[in-house]
């Protein structure tokens, strides 16, 4: 019994040395695992990098080519412009009646298109109104995953920390419950050498027993004696018989001891597994978080392009603009040529022509009116965009610095394995400004008659 006892206590120890080898195996696991992570992270953060400093070369090529480009259509069309005057010069003097009436159907398509225009300018103020409520609500968004992101942060720092206490409390009871084990088998050990050493007694008073029935039945002499010895050897019975009983309890306690000890070892066994099971939770909610990262690094692309998209439409709408102003200033020149010819063909008809002339007049004044109107009106429709370029731009910006702030956010959580509060401010109280074009062309001036 004694050698059985002796194989199952190194059967345990050897178990547990490699279970002990077996959890070194797995920290070193985990270790190495964090270290690719951390690599994985860095590899991130430099192609990230490598990736907004290309998009700003890209933007700087685009913004340099648009430039050039409406240089050299501002140049053609100057150019056009000289050769298309030139030739009006020309056949000015020749045409000049034929001109005026000409003029009068022109305004009357320019009146035509100014409706055209003032359409296509409500349409374009719709579609506007729209983007706007697509960008509130994509705030609205924004901020209740911001919300939810908080939420889960707060989670995770809770079950963090219950892990940590749990770990430490395991580790704690494991060294206990060796302190106990080791206990156990010393006295295990001890109560087998007491009861070896009583059956020894045992089987020293059975012998000493045979030898005194002999020594009575030789020795009737000596039967006093011998019953003396007799009672002696029965209280020395007794008291083994005693001892006997009391090692049996201590057996029986060292065998529950022992089962107590073998249910708190399943009991941890079952403790591991479930740490081991959060912990593979865990590992898949960083997984999730990377996958928000890659997410919302997209989102800010999107908006990156979006940005672009504005910053054409905002030069688009400068070179309007500055058609606008050369056709007032080209405007304004006609005008005061046909005042001048309006003037000079008054006088040579003045003796017969007087009323004709006072109703060209009139036409003129009439054609010079709504050219005011028609300035002004898209002085107005311009002053009105570039205030909602303002105010798209605002909210773009504010949206790329949320979304850059939730993309730091998730890469500070991948690196510690906690998320961090967003410290990103909004601004949504900035007023839209018009643009150097827009405040040229709604200077307020008119054409005066």
């Amino acid at each position: 019994e004694a050698a059985q006892k002796a194989a199952e206590l190194a059967e345990a120890k050897a178990k547990a040395e490699q279970e002990a080898a077996a959890r070194k195996q797995e920290e070193e696991r985990i270790a190495k695992e964090k270290a690719e992570a951390a690599q994985k992270s860095a590899a991130l953060n430099e192609a990230k990098s490598k990736a907004e400093q290309e998009a700003a070369a890209k933007k700087q090529e685009e913004e340099r080519i648009a430039k050039e480009k409406a240089a050299a259509e501002a140049k053609l069309k100057a150019e056009s412009e000289a050769k298309s005057k030139a030739e009006q010069e020309a056949a000015a003097k020749k045409q000049e009646e034929e001109r005026i009436a000409k003029e009068k159907a022109e305004a009357a398509q320019k009146a035509a298109a100014l409706n055209e225009a003032k359409s296509k300018a409500e349409q374009e103020a719709a579609a506007k109104k729209q983007e706007e409520e697509r960008l509130a609500k994509e705030k609205a968004e924004a901020a209740q995953k911001a919300a939810e992101l908080a939420e889960a942060k707060a989670k995770a720092e809770q079950e963090a920390a219950a892990k940590k206490q749990e770990e430490e409390r395991l580790v704690k009871e494991k060294a206990e419950a060796a302190q106990k084990v080791a206990a156990l088998n010393e006295a295990k050990s001890k109560a087998e050498q007491e009861a070896a050493a009583k059956k020894q007694e045992e089987e020293r008073i059975a012998k000493e027993k045979a030898e005194a029935a002999q020594k009575a039945a030789a020795l009737n002499e000596s039967k006093s004696k011998a019953e003396q010895e007799a009672a002696a050897k029965k209280q020395e019975e007794e008291r083994i018989a005693k001892e006997k009983a009391e090692a049996a309890q201590k057996a029986a306690a060292l065998n529950e001891a022992k089962s107590k000890a073998e249910k708190e070892a399943a009991a941890k066994k079952q403790e591991e597994e479930r740490l081991a099971k959060e912990k593979a939770a865990a590992t898949q909610k960083a997984a999730e978080l990377a996958e928000a990262k890659a997410k919302a690094e997209q989102e800010a692309a999107a908006k990156k392009q979006e940005e672009g998209r504005i910053a054409k439409e905002k030069a688009e709408a400068a070179q309007k603009a500055a058609a606008l102003n050369e056709a007032k200033a080209k405007a304004e020149q006609e005008a005061a040529a046909k005042k001048q010819e309006e003037e000079r063909l008054a006088k040579e008809k003045a003796a017969n022509d007087t009323e004709i002339n006072e109703a060209e007049r009139l036409a003129n004044q009439q054609k010079v009116e709504e050219l005011n109107q028609k300035m002004l009106a898209e002085q107005a429709r311009l002053a009105e965009e570039e205030n909602k370029r303002n105010a798209e731009a605002a909210a773009k910006a504010e949206a790329d610095a949320k979304a850059k702030a939730e993309a730091e956010q998730l890469e500070k959580q991948n690196e510690s394995g906690f998320k961090v509060k967003s410290t990103s401010t909004t601004n949504t109280g900035k007023k839209g400004k018009l643009s150097k074009a827009a405040k040229q062309f709604g200077g307020g001036n008119k054409i005066k008659f």
